[in-house]
């Protein structure tokens, strides 16, 4: 492979940064094997990073079920296509998702599950160019949202921050954060 047959998209318009796809064909072909089995499919994450300088970085992963792990019997998971953007807003998301619902077309939409955290843009994307798939939100980065939230507008008194904590995700009330 080489870096042309990766970089599939690079697109700038006026006071912005350009926004760059990153896939190969044979991650398109395992995403539709491994995610539209109506049987055992497996999700199609997204999950932006921090802002790294000006770019940020939202990969898509999934797991191959066509491959087990020996020690644990898991299905890895694999890196999908990237997107290399300045600004996490819905024009530069509809760009990205609108791309991948252009190339995964041919493929059933109800039986794709889409996941990600819950970044507002991110979501509605997904959900403005596959509508008819099952949107689902990692439990772990909605935790961490709330915790974040908890200490911001309570600040650091650990006992009420873990009582509200631990109401809202249903944890035993000895468990700390």
């Amino acid at each position: 492979m080489t870096m042309d047959s990766f970089i599939r998209f690079v697109g700038a318009s006026q006071s912005r940064v350009p926004n760059v796809m990153l896939y190969d064909d044979r991650q398109i072909r395992e995403i539709k094997a491994f995610c539209f089995a109506a049987d055992s499919a497996s999700v199609l994450s997204f999950d932006k990073t921090f802002n790294l300088e000006s770019i940020y970085v939202t990969p898509s992963v999934y797991k191959n079920t066509a491959v087990n792990r020996k020690c644990t019997g898991d299905h890895p998971v694999f890196l999908g296509p990237i997107f290399l953007h300045g600004h996490s807003d819905r024009l530069n998301y509809g760009m990205f998702f609108s791309h991948l619902s252009l190339l995964l077309m041919d493929c059933n939409q109800q039986a794709l599950m889409l996941g990600s955290d819950d970044e507002t843009a991110l979501h509605q994307c997904m959900q403005a160019f596959f509508p008819r798939a099952a949107l689902i939100s990692c439990t772990r980065h909605l935790q961490e949202n709330v915790r974040q939230q908890l200490e911001e507008r309570i600040g650091l008194c650990l006992e009420l921050r873990c009582s509200l904590y631990n109401g809202v995700w249903r944890r035993r009330p000895d468990v700390t954060h």
